[in-house]
């Protein structure tokens, strides 16, 4: 009997620490396919124009012809990054944490070709 407990105690444990491994040190970032792609601000994709690009394992924002900055690059630069997300059919929500800082992001599908990201639309390219 001493033995049983011994092992479901160690069970236990084992289980119980590779939950929280996970929860602190999760780095990947993984956008729904239904947002993968690059969206610009109220369809301008021209220089200057706000976007992002949703990869299947990424996440960048920038301006067209002035440049992107990838949130998997910038997280090898951070010792303690990780990503928390909430993905569904209609909204992905992403939170990016760095060396003391953090960013949230709330995008919502409105149709096939376009998403809203704090009230204002992007439209796939």
């Amino acid at each position: 009997d001493m033995k049983k407990i011994l092992i479901i105690l160690f069970v236990s444990l084992i289980v119980s620490c590779a939950g929280n491994d996970d929860n602190t040190t999760n780095k990947s970032i993984n956008p729904p396919s239904w947002i993968q792609g690059i969206w610009a601000l109220n369809d301008s994709a021209t220089v200057g124009g706000v976007a992002f690009d949703f990869r299947a394992d990424d996440f960048c924002q920038g301006q067209f012809g002035i440049g992107f900055t990838c949130w998997k690059a910038q997280g090898t630069y951070f010792d303690n990054f990780s990503v928390f997300e909430e993905v569904s059919n209609t909204r992905y929500f992403v939170i990016l944490s760095y060396a003391g800082g953090e960013q949230t992001f709330e995008f919502d599908k409105v149709s096939d070709t376009s998403i809203m990201y704090n009230g204002n639309t992007y439209v796939k390219q």
